[in-house]
Formats: structure tokens, C-alpha cells, sequence
């Protein structure tokens, strides 16, 4: 067991580690400070109290102290934006109500560099924290060019603005402007031992005594939170500010640096006597857009020190404490076996048509007592935004869509998911079991094709689900194509995974029709266990059988779909049955993305076909049609991939808003 001298922070965490067996400096450093941040987080709970806040000496009862981690938006334009462009982007992020930012700069002229910091602090005035890095792209000649063009701006410092230590000394020697270290100071210190790192720490320090005005500290670069916390007492104890960055971590990885930000809050303002609020390099939470809402770290504002204008954005630590009690214990121990964690979502049936032919269910991210509001990173919830209906395949449940739909739904949007004819998201509304429920089958005529294409399209208006874009997968996505096509005006898009327009050849729609009677038939004759077994060695689902959470998600459907609804889903809506959509592709006036897995050859041939035929359709221009072919994925991406279905989604969708706000 972990001992809690562990706690102390004093090098036992490392000495513990080595008494196991497991040398920590042979770990890579991200996976080094992954490890004991979670060994850290674990202890926290078992004694009751944040370790960091006791190692912090910060008073217990005032956590709104020091629970909160202000953050710099980072600014970083693109080489053809402009300082127009920039300074948009900049608007953007003090909008949002951000109190500093960090610019990047070393990748234009100097003098555009200097321009553009000029251009920022005329804009927003003396309020504004500036701060620039430039990643040791310069020369010592063009960062004194530099230093020398915006010294009365204002900076609060500039970050590694040469790429060796004897001209960092000497810009130092010759510039006013503070500078602060980041990799100048990692590369010493790598290969430090808790006996050494704050003999080379003070050393480096006392070399720029002056001018250094903060260390930027990368806890992942380091490695070892106890070398973290033995450079934050040498800075401290120095008056240097240490600032904690991040470099590309996830939601996980914020959450445990906002922490050590807050540590570094406690001590430097408890040795310094700082009254200011310090802002931390944590600004790349905003490429984290595309995460699942339930596990989010999301900004929040804070009260910014005594700063006459209030609050900042900043991440409150408080929000974001990781539990594993119960149910959602045990779904983390099957980890292995499942893509996310449901426990922390569900599904509301809202609405259904022909005694339950067919629902809809709206998606709802479980609340948490301490979960954050997403609406207050970037104001009000955005109106704006279509709503996503998302439709399953065969076999499918509107779970499928869990991790995808808890992806797209953080920004507000309202998320749907359709639960097709047959199976058992119909009887969710019910509360029946899918084996005794009747509700989920109806007849065999109802089943056809066009009529549940005309259902789903008006279940849909009648449960006010005005002109969303709808994202559907196989047999779910050959309904969503004929919907689009027949009734565009009631979609703002579409989004079709895995699947066609339907068979051409007549001949080959009647074998495939019989085929799938006869396979209906093995389904109410075998049962739904024994059709599984066959129906996976499909070779189209090879890819599917090699993936970790198949054996769950197969034994999950077993349990759930009756053999009736299943037979008459699979006969009803057979391709066989379908007039064939090909034709009408040059028409099409919906904008599409088409998505399949590159190891799913035919239906890379079918999808790029598509879109071929779609672009010819004078309604839609070239950007709005697109094709995406996910590597190493095979026909069933969204259950395979769905961490590389999720932002291609979310640019389809963003692309949506941007040309509804451009109209």
C-alpha cells in the first residue's frame, strides 16, 4: 500500500516507487507525471484533503482561495492572418474575458512582431497582461531588435527569446524587458535527483538575478512533481514567479496542472506577499473542445485578486474532482471493455409515433453536484447552433452515439438520437424489457422503407426538432439520405458513416432481398444469440470482432433486441427493398459529410463516389461536400473510432454555424 509519508512531497513518492520495483526515471517524463499525479489524486481522497492544499500550507477552510488556477488566453496567429486577423482573434479571447495573453512570436519578421504587440496593447490599453514567447527562434541581434521595439508596452515578460544560455545572459545584460525561462531551465535540471535540483535551480536563477520575472514550468516535461515542487520553493524564495504551462494534455492532465497551479498560488503569494492573482500558460484547454462534456475541464470566472474590474477565466479545481464510487467504479474497472463511461449520460425518451414505431430520445449529460456550467466559458449558450439527431444501424441502440454526442453537446447544442424500428431504444418510454415488450415490432408493411423514412421525418417535426443536421450510421444513414434528399428543407446537413445510396443492379436487390428474409427467418428461428455469432463473421466486421470493447457491446445487444424486432427490422428495411438514391445525388442541396473506415474498401469506393456525384449538384458549392476515410478503421468507425469520428464532426458542424452566420 502507498505509505502516506508519501504526502511530504519530499523525494519518498520516488523512493516509494523504487521500493516497487519501478525506477522513475526511466519512465518518459508525460508518463512519469501521469503516474504520480493519479497516485497523488488517490491518496488526496483517502485522507480526506487535497495533499497539494496541505503541502500549499494554505488554510483549509478558505478554498475559494485557493482552489482557483487563473488562466492567459494564448494568441496564436497564423502566418497569412495579419495583425487584422490577429488582433480578431485577440477581441475573441478578452470578449471571453480573459485578463492576459500570451503571444506567440519567432514565426514572422521581428517587425511584425513588433507591430502586432504594439497593435494588441493600443487595443486593449495598460489592463491588458502581455506576455510573449518566442521559443528560441531568434538571434540575440533580432531579440534586442525586438525588446528594443516594444519596450514602453508594457510586457509582463518575454519567454526563451534566444536558444542558448550564454545569449539569453547576454540579452539580459543589455535589454530592460524581463525575461522568463522555460526550456533553458528543463534542460538543466533533467536527470536532477531531489538532492541536487535546488543547488542547479538557484544556480540558473542567481545568473540572471534581475531579470528574470517568472520560470514557466511544464509539470509533464518535468516528470517528477516532487522536482515541481523543489523548483516552486526556489523561485518563490528567489521573488521569481513560477508559472505552470501545460503542453498537450487532456482534460486528466489539465485538471491535475490547475492543481499544482493552485499550490504554486499558495506559496508564492504566502512567501511573496503577492496580491495580484498569477495567470498560468493553461490556455490550451481550448483545444480540448472535442472531449466528452461529462469529463470536460471548463473555464470559469473567478474574482481576479484585487484587479478593479472583477473576474478572469480561470479553472476552479473544485469542479473537477474525479470520483469513483458505486456504479461508476465499477464501469471504470470495465474499462477495458467499453469506449466511455455511461454512467455519466443518459438518453430521455421525448417523443414517439405509431404506438411506438419508432422514438426519439434527447441526450442529457448526468449532472454532478460539482459540474461546471458550460455556458460560462464563452457567455450564453449559443441559440444558434443546429440541433444533432444522431440514427443507429442495425443492431445498433442510441447508445452507440454516447461518446460522440457527449463530444458535440458541450457547446450547447441539443443532441437527439432516433431509435430505429425493431429495436430496443423503442422501449425506453415504456421502462419494458426487450423481451417481453411488443412495442419495439409491428407489422411487416409498416416496416418498409419509405414509410419509416417518412415517419422518422415527421416524428421529428412533431417534437419540434427544428432543422438539425442529422449524423446516421449504415441502415440508419440510408433513412437519413432519403429524408435529405426528399424533404431538404427540414435538415441543415447530414452526416452518412458506413453506408450508400442503395443498390443499382435490380437483380442484385432481389438476391439481397431474399438473403435478408431468409436471415430474418434464422432470427425468430435461432434466436438472437446464435444470429449474432454468424452475423459478425461477416467479413465486413473484422475489424469490429478485434476491437477491445466488442465481446461487451455484442453480449449487451443480445440482451437488449427482441428476435422479432430484429427479424422484421432486417427484412422491413433490407437494401433490397430500397429504391436505389444514386440518381438523385446531383441534386442534392443538404451539405454532406461522408465518413468510412480505411480498411472498409468497398465502402471507401462507395463513399468517394457519392460525394463525386454530390458535387455536381448545383445547390451545394465544393466546401460543402466532404469525404473523410478514417485509418485503420473498418465499417463500424463510430463504435471503433470514435475519438477520430469526433472532430470531424465537430468541423462538419462548426462549418454549418459559420456559413448560417455568413447568410
Amino acid at each position: 500500500s502507498m505509505p502516506l509519508s508519501v504526502a511530504s512531497m519530499n523525494g519518498s513518492l520516488g523512493e516509494w516507487l523504487n521500493q516497487l520495483g519501478i525506477d522513475p526515471r526511466a519512465l518518459l517524463p508525460s508518463v512519469r507525471f501521469g503516474l504520480e499525479t493519479a497516485l497523488i489524486e488517490s491518496l488526496s481522497s483517502l485522507i480526506g484533503f487535497s495533499v497539494w492544499r496541505r503541502a500549499g500550507g494554505g488554510d483549509l477552510s478558505s478554498q475559494a482561495q485557493s482552489s482557483v488556477a487563473h488562466v492567459a488566453g494564448l494568441l496564436s496567429p497564423g502566418s497569412g492572418d495579419g495583425i487584422e486577423g490577429a488582433l480578431s482573434q485577440a477581441e475573441k479571447l478578452v470578449q471571453r474575458g480573459f485578463r492576459g495573453l500570451k503571444v506567440k512570436v519567432g514565426r514572422s519578421e521581428v517587425a511584425e512582431d513588433v507591430a502586432l504587440v504594439r497593435a494588441v496593447r493600443e487595443r486593449f490599453g495598460d489592463e491588458l497582461a502581455i506576455r510573449c514567447d518566442a521559443n528560441r527562434a531568434w538571434s540575440l541581434a533580432e531579440a534586442l531588435k525586438f525588446a528594443d521595439g516594444v519596450k514602453d508596452c508594457g510586457l509582463e515578460f518575454l519567454e526563451e527569446p534566444v536558444g542558448s544560455l550564454d545569449d539569453l545572459k547576454a540579452f539580459c545584460d543589455l535589454s530592460p524587458v524581463q525575461v522568463a525561462i522555460d526550456e533553458s531551465l528543463s534542460d538543466a535540471v533533467r536527470g536532477a535527483t531531489m538532492d541536487s535540483v535546488s543547488g542547479e535551480v538557484t544556480g540558473i536563477l542567481k545568473l540572471f538575478e534581475g531579470s528574470v520575472g517568472a520560470v514557466v514550468l511544464k509539470p509533464s516535461v518535468l516528470g517528477s512533481i516532487e522536482i515541481f515542487r523543489a523548483i516552486v520553493d526556489v523561485c518563490t524564495d528567489l521573488g521569481v514567479k513560477p508559472i505552470v504551462s501545460a503542453t498537450f494534455e487532456s482534460s486528466v492532465g489539465l485538471h491535475s496542472l490547475s492543481q499544482l497551479a493552485c499550490y504554486t498560488n499558495a506559496v508564492y503569494g504566502a512567501r511573496v506577499g503577492a496580491e495580484e492573482a498569477v495567470l498560468h500558460g493553461l490556455g490550451t484547454i481550448d483545444w480540448n473542445t472535442h472531449e466528452p462534456s461529462e469529463s470536460r475541464v471548463y473555464l470559469n470566472h473567478a474574482c481576479f485578486g484585487s484587479h478593479e474590474n472583477g473576474n478572469s477565466l480561470a479553472i476552479d479545481t473544485r469542479n473537477h474532482t474525479v470520483e469513483l464510487e458505486g456504479d461508476s467504479a465499477l464501469s471504470s474497472l470495465r474499462g477495458q471493455n467499453m469506449l466511455y463511461d455511461s454512467a455519466h449520460s443518459s438518453f430521455e425518451g421525448v417523443g414517439t409515433i405509431h404506438e411506438a414505431f419508432m422514438a426519439l430520445h434527447r441526450f442529457h449529460p448526468k449532472p454532478r453536484s460539482s459540474s461546471p456550467s458550460p455556458q460560462v466559458e464563452g457567455g450564453a449558450l449559443s441559440s444558434g447552433n443546429h440541433p444533432a439527431v444522431f440514427i443507429h444501424g442495425f443492431l445498433g441502440d442510441v447508445t452507440d452515439w454516447t461518446p460522440l454526442v457527449s463530444s458535440v453537446s458541450g457547446d450547447g447544442r441539443d443532441c437527439y438520437a432516433v431509435g430505429l424500428p425493431g429495436h430496443a431504444s423503442n422501449t425506453f418510454l415504456s421502462g419494458e424489457s426487450p423481451a417481453s415488450s411488443s412495442s419495439s415490432s409491428t407489422n411487416t408493411f409498416q416496416n418498409k422503407f419509405a414509410f419509416t423514412s417518412n415517419s422518422m421525418d415527421a416524428l421529428l417535426q412533431e417534437s419540434g426538432v427544428s432543422k438539425p443536421v442529422l449524423v446516421a450510421y449504415s441502415m440508419g444513414a440510408r433513412l437519413a439520405l432519403d429524408m435529405a434528399l426528399s424533404r431538404p428543407e427540414h435538415y441543415a446537413g447530414l452526416v452518412i458513416v458506413s453506408s450508400g445510396p442503395g443498390i443499382r443492379d435490380k437483380v442484385e436487390r432481389e438476391r439481397r432481398a431474399l438473403k435478408d428474409m431468409l436471415l430474418s427467418a434464422q432470427i425468430r428461428e435461432g434466436g438472437v444469440d446464435a444470429f449474432l455469432e454468424s452475423w459478425y463473421e461477416q467479413p465486413l466486421f473484422h475489424t469490429f470482432r478485434s476491437a477491445p470493447q466488442f465481446e461487451f457491446l455484442v453480449a449487451e445487444r443480445a440482451a437488449r433486441h427482441s428476435k422479432r424486432g430484429l427479424a422484421e427490422a432486417l427484412s422491413g428495411l433490407s437494401p433490397g427493398l430500397q429504391e436505389p438514391l444514386w440518381d438523385k445525388l446531383g441534386r442534392l442541396s443538404v451539405p454532406l459529410c461522408v465518413v468510412c473506415g480505411g480498411k472498409d474498401a468497398k465502402y471507401v469506393d462507395i463513399s468517394r463516389e457519392m460525394c463525386d456525384l454530390a458535387r455536381t449538384s448545383p445547390h451545394l458549392s465544393p466546401g460543402q461536400v466532404r469525404c473523410h476515410v478514417v485509418p485503420e478503421a473498418g465499417h463500424c468507425v463510430h463504435l471503433e473510432a470514435p475519438q477520430a469520428l469526433a472532430p470531424i464532426l465537430a468541423d462538419f458542424l462548426s462549418s454549418l454555424e459559420l456559413e448560417q452566420e455568413s447568410k
